[in-house]
């Protein structure tokens, strides 16, 4: 089998295939003689058909070209593999010639491979490394956040005030004295936090200072409509009475070792150690992403190559199909499915060149996963979810512990890059942090706007997003799939 590889760019090849006529004869052949042994024909002998007369008949015809073609093509595609150092990421259909007995065969298909990256001169690179300090104020903070979730309502013998929880009943007066009724008067319970706004000015006026057992009528004042007219016959505004039957107050738990205990923790100094312990710890693992996800924006930039065009519209396609199932519960004009929208082809191609820098950079420091590592990340897993190791591998399949396996080494090369690349140290607290962050976002924003479209940002949204899949495996996208092929 003979081919001939044309260089069409980069990312592309184009190959032509000739097989003899010798090969072409010899399949067909093969397999008309192979037919004609199953063949039943009026007139001849089961398992004596002709392949001449085989030949002359569309369906066994077809059959025996077909047999032709998928031979030949899978000989030229080993024939290929075997000479060429690189493993196809798409493959186009056919181009080819029609089979013909005593004639060769040839066929021409598009190849889409992997770029050639080169990671040269990666100290040349800077990255921000932003390391945030931890401040009295931010573990008081998340202490007294840890207070408010535990107080509770007690009830007091005082005025209600702004803030109380306030329990009563009532009734509209006009219904209470009605006397040709028979029935006993019903009043409706209600129960509403004093300053909250949640009922009528005139109902919290008139029942700040109430205490459980007193009676209030209150007269509401009706909404004002704008106009006033002398001569309108004006309803009198509705009087209800209130029966107050409890008033409680928010009673938030002393800061003292008791309540450090009551949270798991030894004492109070050990509560205020531990949470500044957990915070450094967020924010590193903050200051991480930051860093990689710089890291990863500023190798984008200065690494230009050739995506692999099939492979980018195949990404794009898996993007908008989640983004469509979003629209099933959205809707069409949800702002956010808009955004996403504007932005999806721009984001699948920084996915794939994110991906395949990664993969260049496994590729050359020869990367891998060992058992060892990947029981490491199922520890970490379950820490995280305070589920059980056991727990947690029983919830992946092959495949997904295939796409685990593939996370480690990704961390691993950003582990790699983030060691060649020069570090801008940045001292920072949280709020000077969370200032920075502001800013970036706001210059992104108006950089969006200047492109007529913008990028979705949650409240904690730096680029570097956790999985909300329960495993936190990461999906096997079609981008890592085909990034992958040649591992």
């Amino acid at each position: 089998m003979k081919f001939d590889v044309q260089e069409v760019s980069s990312v592309v090849r184009k190959v032509t295939f000739e097989a003899p006529a010798e090969d072409v004869n010899e399949i067909l052949n093969n397999t008309y003689r192979d037919l004609g042994k199953y063949v039943r024909l009026k007139g001849f002998r089961k398992g004596r058909v002709p392949a001449k007369v085989l030949a002359r008949m569309p369906k066994y015809r077809d059959i025996a070209h077909e047999e032709v073609t998928k031979q030949l093509q899978q000989r030229g595609f080993q024939a290929l593999l075997d000479e060429v150092e690189w493993s196809p990421l798409h493959i186009s259909d056919p181009d080819a010639s029609p089979i013909a007995h005593n004639q060769p065969y040839s066929f021409t298909i598009e190849f889409e491979i992997r770029p050639s990256i080169k990671l040269d001169n990666l100290s040349d690179i800077e990255v921000d490394f932003e390391t945030v300090t931890v401040e009295d104020s931010d573990v008081e903070k998340v202490i007294e956040d840890k207070r408010q979730g535990a107080v509770i309502m007690a009830p007091v013998d005082r005025g209600a005030q702004e803030g109380d929880q306030v329990k009563a009943e009532y009734i509209n007066v006009e219904q209470l004295n009605k006397e040709d009724s028979d029935e006993e008067p019903e009043f409706i319970p209600m129960d509403f936090e004093m300053g909250k706004q949640n009922v009528s000015e005139d109902i919290e006026k008139g029942l700040t200072g109430a205490k459980a057992g007193d009676e209030v009528e209150i007269t509401l004042t009706p909404p004002s409509t704008g106009e006033e007219n002398e001569d309108a016959d004006v309803p009198s505004p509705p009087t209800f009475k209130f029966k107050v039957k409890e008033v409680l107050e928010r009673q938030l738990p002393e800061l003292d070792d008791e309540f450090a205990k009551d949270n798991d923790y030894e004492d109070l100094a050990d509560m205020r150690a531990q949470v500044r312990k957990e915070l450094e710890e967020a924010e590193n693992k903050h200051s991480e992403q930051r860093a990689e996800e710089g890291l990863i924006q500023s190798l984008i930039k200065a690494i230009e190559f050739e995506i692999p065009p099939n492979l980018l519209k195949q990404h794009s396609n898996s993007k908008l199909q989640r983004i469509q199932q979003l629209m099933m519960y959205l809707g069409n004009d949800n702002e956010i499915i808009q955004q996403q929208l504007g932005k999806l082809e721009e984001e699948a191609e920084e996915d794939i060149r994110r991906e395949f820098i990664l993969q260049q950079v496994i590729a050359n420091q020869e990367l891998d996963c060992t058992d060892e590592e990947l029981e490491e990340k199922f520890e970490q897993i379950a820490k995280s979810q305070n589920r059980t190791v056991a727990h947690i591998k029983s919830q992946y399949n092959d495949d997904e512990r295939d796409s685990l396996r593939r996370q480690v080494k990704r961390d691993k090369a950003m582990e790699y890059l983030l060691g060649q690349v020069t570090k801008n140290e940045i001292s920072l607290t949280k709020t000077e942090r969370m200032e920075r962050i502001k800013a970036e976002r706001a210059e992104e924003h108006s950089h969006d706007h200047d492109h007529g479209h913008e990028h979705v940002h949650n409240e904690n949204c730096d680029h570097s997003h956790d999985h909300d899949h329960e495993h936190n495996a990461e999906e096997a996208s079609t981008d890592e799939k085909a990034a992958s092929s040649e591992e």
